[in-house]
Parts: C-alpha cells; sequence; structure tokens
C-alpha cells in the first residue's frame, strides 16, 4: 500500500487547513476546514449525527466509516481525507455545530457502495459501515444499536 494513502498518515492541522495542508489537489478540494481529526474536537460541541459517527469511528479506530445519510455514504474528519486521496474523490465540508465549524466530507452514493469498497479494500484499506435501519422519512433522532 502507498504510504501516502495509509489511514493512519496523520494530518497537520492549523488554524484553517487548506488544499496544501491535505496534500490533495486543489480541485478536490472545496471548503476551508479547521478540524481534520475527529479527536480534536469536544464531543459535545458537535451535532449529534456528528457526534454518533464519532462515537462509532472510536469503535472502528482501524477502518475507513462510511456513515449512511440519505442516498450516501459519508466520511467526515481524517476519513473524509483519506477516501479523496484514495478514490480521487472532492473533499468538501459539512457543518458539525456551532462551536467547531465545518470539518472535512467526502461520500459515495449508497448504491455505488460496493464499487468504492472493493477499490479501498484492494488500496488495503479496512472499511465499516453503518447503514440505516429504518425508512429515513420515519426516523425520529439516532438510535444507537441498543448501546
Amino acid at each position: 500500500m502507498s504510504q501516502d494513502l495509509a489511514p493512519e498518515t496523520p494530518v497537520e492541522t492549523t488554524a484553517e487547513t487548506t488544499a496544501q495542508g491535505l496534500d490533495l489537489p486543489d480541485r478536490l478540494v472545496k471548503h476551508t476546514v479547521r478540524y481534520t481529526h475527529h479527536h480534536e474536537v469536544k464531543r459535545e460541541d458537535l451535532t449529534p449525527m456528528l457526534r454518533h459517527y464519532a462515537d462509532t469511528k472510536d469503535e472502528y479506530p482501524n477502518a475507513l466509516l462510511l456513515y449512511r445519510v440519505g442516498d450516501f455514504f459519508e466520511t467526515f474528519f481524517q476519513d473524509a481525507v483519506t477516501i479523496a486521496r484514495a478514490l480521487e474523490l472532492v473533499l468538501t465540508s459539512k457543518e458539525a455545530g456551532k462551536e467547531v465549524g465545518r470539518v472535512p466530507l467526502a461520500g459515495i452514493p449508497h448504491h455505488a457502495l460496493d464499487r468504492y469498497s472493493m477499490q479501498l479494500v484492494e488500496k488495503g484499506f479496512a472499511i465499516a459501515v453503518c447503514d440505516q435501519v429504518e425508512d429515513p422519512a420515519l426516523a425520529q433522532g439516532i438510535w444507537c444499536g441498543g448501546r
């Protein structure tokens, strides 16, 4: 596996991380972000969805977490940077809470999960998939699988 694609590769974070700081081509980076790792942010400052993402990511620290949001499997923080590099996806961002601001986001359409998962595994990455278990139109709040 190429060293520059390793999921453990730390991303140096400055007050505002740009394409150069993320080692991505400018054409793939759409926003400037303040945080690139989920451990850099206070959990209580995150939105409920991103707090759940971060808690789930802690359970699978060595895997890229593909988290279902509507019609996409999204990745955030360090995983978003990693899959943007590995799959040459656009790295955009998502509002993560009033105190946090925007965090890195990269996603894939849910119907392309198998194809992109195969590419990631072939590149040496482990993946974890967090999917919805009910119709999103009927969902109320976040269910944590009995936790």
